[in-house]
């Protein structure tokens, strides 16, 4: 009886033994430190913190951002100014000049909620059909209204300060891009807001053409734009997507803004 204890002992044993050596062929080493005190991650994985997948000079966050053309208007602009403090997302917002001369605590709203302001000349004229010299006074124009307004006013373009500019319908003659001294930001979304859309047709199209590092065209002049926008905005933060203002969105991207220089999107 002693001898069949001792036996079945010795076969446990040598299984124990197999089963482990079969076992530490079978597992990945985990834990395993290389020359450089790295530690790798299980199945091969790359080690904590190197970036997989990202290109170079692209984001890890989804990063866009939404623009408003043709503002303030008073009775959209502040509906639109609530709903984004509500959501704690900053836009961009191209004004026209006569525009905020009668919308002035709109615009010191705009400031204090840290959106970015951006110049769509006086009166919303076509700069491609304008002498570079009419252009630059409608520009101009568009700068003083806004200065008047701000508690420290814009610098002038010869003091190097970054300006932003959306010409309407979104043209420039090439004389005008050379002198015009300021980066012009036009888009790569386009809701066609202003043809009468129905607010759920504008959140529709933004969802699904928007893609990270676009510029989204809106207009704060239409009640339909402003609820399609509030109501894209609220679908694209659910899908992972964070709202910044043209600026900071081409700087995360690692993209410095030119003057004379068209920009349509920051992404490639």
């Amino acid at each position: 009886m002693e001898m069949d204890l001792k036996k079945r002992m010795a076969v446990f044993l040598c299984l124990a033994i197999v089963l482990s050596i079969v076992y530490a062929k079978l597992t990945p080493d985990i834990g395993k430190t290389d020359i450089d005190g790295k530690t790798e991650a299980v199945s091969g994985r790359a080690w904590a913190g190197e970036r997989s997948n990202i290109k170079e000079g692209e984001p890890s966050e989804k990063y866009i951002a939404i623009t408003f053309d043709d503002g303030p208007k008073a009775g959209t602009t502040d509906v639109l100014l609530e709903g984004l403090r509500q959501r704690g997302v900053h836009a961009t917002f191209f004004l026209i000049g006569r525009q905020v001369e009668e919308n002035e605590a709109l615009v010191e709203q705009m400031i204090k909620d840290g959106h970015l302001i951006g110049n769509h000349t006086y009166n919303h004229v076509n700069l491609a059909s304008l002498s570079v010299k009419d252009a630059w006074r409608e520009l101009s124009l568009c700068f003083d209204a806004i200065a008047a307004v701000e508690e420290e006013p814009l610098k002038t373009a010869e003091d190097g300060a970054l300006k932003l500019v959306r010409p309407p319908f979104g043209e420039v003659s090439a004389a005008m891009k050379a002198q015009i001294g300021c980066p012009m930001i036009l888009w790569s979304v386009d809701t066609r807001d202003w043809t009468g859309r129905q607010a759920g047709d504008i959140a529709g199209d933004i969802v699904e053409t928007a893609r990270p590092g676009d510029i989204i065209l809106l207009h704060d002049i239409f009640e339909n734009s402003v609820s399609g926008a509030l109501m894209a905005i609220d679908t694209m933060m659910e899908n992972g997507y964070t709202f910044v203002t043209v600026e900071e969105l081409f700087g995360y991207y690692g993209i410095t803004l030119e003057p004379g220089k068209v920009y349509r999107k920051a992404s490639s």
